[in-house]
């Protein structure tokens, strides 16, 4: 016993230290100088603004303005802001607007790459995009959509596959994409609506045929914003945008989510039951409860949380007990099964 006791110590000893919060990127604007014609935030520096579809007749304009999100801790202080505006009134046709770029962990201006994967540094959950927006002429409150990128520059010396198909194993691939939307609900032309959204948000996709999507903060990120008619009358229109972050921020954890994806559910008593009689602890196991060892003191421990998510714990009824939760699983896969094969029927 004394044996595992150390054991466990040293090893407590050795984890790396736990990361609350830390900013990888940010840009407020104000580092610019103000006027129309103002290069875009340093994050796109090489991007630019442009449009399409046909025809294409929208005035773009991009400016660094001094009407952004004041400071609550500076009262009567202005902040500059990035805005594009597009004056769409002669315009017949669906129109857009894009711009986009990106930043490296090999940059100076991104403070993220020291995070550790021990740390949770590929976990796309972890990390958080935030953006405030001021948007005028929008339809409704969508304001800008766009998607998020990781190029992982090893990826073929990493894995031994030739992603692009070129005959060498010297390059990189763009191995986690996902979309973004971010909007501007505060009913107020001059406010702005602060988003924030974690990067696992949705479905992740990837460029390279047959893998999955892989996150990590040791390549290169990249961001693109679009606005246009889909979401915009056809007049005089603009989207204004402030305090560009992004930050690594841990996702709340919730008791019994053995798992750890934010939820406590059935895929949590499978984490239990392959664990059961190890001398580990499980992610968020409740205090006190077994520290050290996985026992069926776990298992009464994630019945009582099933169904919960951080913040207040919501009780389920109905939880299997561990020898039938196998057949409840097998009477959920039936039942889609018929739920399938009808939606089958309909449609043919």
């Amino acid at each position: 016993m004394k044996r595992n006791l150390l054991l466990l110590a040293m090893l407590a000893l050795l984890a790396p230290l736990p990361v609350s919060a830390q900013v990888a990127f940010s840009d407020d604007f104000g580092d610019y100088f103000p006027g129309p014609g103002a290069p875009t935030w340093q994050w796109y520096s090489g991007g630019g603004v442009g449009g399409g579809t046909n025809p294409f007749d929208p005035a773009l304009m991009q400016e660094i303005v001094e009407d952004g999100l004041e400071d609550p801790s500076m009262l009567g202080t202005t902040s500059q802001a990035w805005k594009v505006s597009f004056d769409a009134t002669n315009s017949t046709d669906y129109y857009f607007w894009y711009t986009g770029g990106g930043v490296g962990s090999f940059g100076p201006e991104f403070r993220g790459a020291g995070i550790t994967e021990e740390q949770g540094a590929t976990d796309p959950g972890n990390w958080v995009v935030s953006l405030d927006v001021r948007a005028v002429g929008a339809l409704g409150d969508l304001a800008l959509v766009g998607g998020f990128e990781y190029f992982d520059p090893d990826y073929e010396v990493m894995f031994g596959v030739d992603a692009n198909n070129d005959g060498d194993m010297e390059d990189g691939a763009t191995t986690y994409k996902i979309g973004l939307s971010f909007y501007d609900s505060d009913g107020d032309p001059n406010g702005f609506t602060s988003n924030s959204i974690r990067l696992d948000a949705g479905i992740a996709t990837t460029d390279v045929s047959g893998d999955i999507p892989r996150f990590n903060n040791d390549g290169q990120w990249s961001m693109s914003l679009n606005g246009g008619g889909g979401e915009y009358t056809f007049g005089d229109n603009s989207v204004t945008i402030d305090n560009l972050v992004i930050q690594f921020l841990e996702k709340p954890s919730a008791p019994g989510d053995y798992n750890e994806d934010g939820t406590v559910d059935a895929a949590d008593y499978t984490v239990w039951r392959d664990n059961l009689g190890t001398l580990i602890t499980l992610p968020n196991e409740g205090v006190g409860v077994t520290p050290g060892e996985v026992t069926s003191d776990d298992y009464e421990f994630w019945k009582t949380q099933f169904g919960g998510a951080p913040g207040p714990v919501v009780v389920a009824t109905g939880v299997p007990e561990p020898g039938s939760f196998a057949v409840a699983l097998l009477a959920l896969a039936a039942l889609s099964s018929t739920r399938l094969a009808g939606q089958s029927r309909l449609r043919n």
